[in-house]
């Protein structure tokens, strides 16, 4: 496969996972579930075993699109799964999230003074 296929392949699942992430918003908005933890207590207990993966992906999903209340997804986690492993898949969606973006930030940031730095004559920074 050429590198050109592959691109085109990856482009394609990016498209893909970003209409599936909004069409689940949307589903999930009109269930109700993000304004009360009762409905997606119970949205994620059909889920089984895999309601905790679930919803660690609804916390990385809140980080992006903030649409969920913290108290509401807390509370959700905590009377769902525990006071223990509630309050460990919530920090554990909310941080996975907000470090890869945080690790974002610093590149953008380190890239724009890289830019403003680098590519400015020294006169106009440097104190002479």
């Amino acid at each position: 496969m050429k590198l050109y296929h592959v691109k085109l392949i990856l482009k394609g699942v990016s498209i893909l996972g970003i209409l599936l992430t909004i069409w689940a918003v949307f589903k999930l908005y009109q269930m109700g579930a993000f304004s009360d933890s009762k409905v997606l207590i119970d949205l994620l207990k059909g889920y089984g075993i895999w309601a905790p993966l679930i919803f660690i992906l609804i916390q990385i999903i809140q980080v992006v699109i903030p649409i969920l209340p913290g108290g509401v997804s807390l509370a959700a986690g905590v009377v769902m799964f525990g006071p223990w492993w509630g309050s460990c898949t919530t920090t554990l969606g909310l941080c996975s999230d907000h470090s890869r973006y945080s690790g974002l930030d610093d590149a953008l940031v380190i890239g724009l003074l890289m830019f403003l730095l680098v590519n400015r004559p020294c006169k106009n920074i440097c104190i002479n």
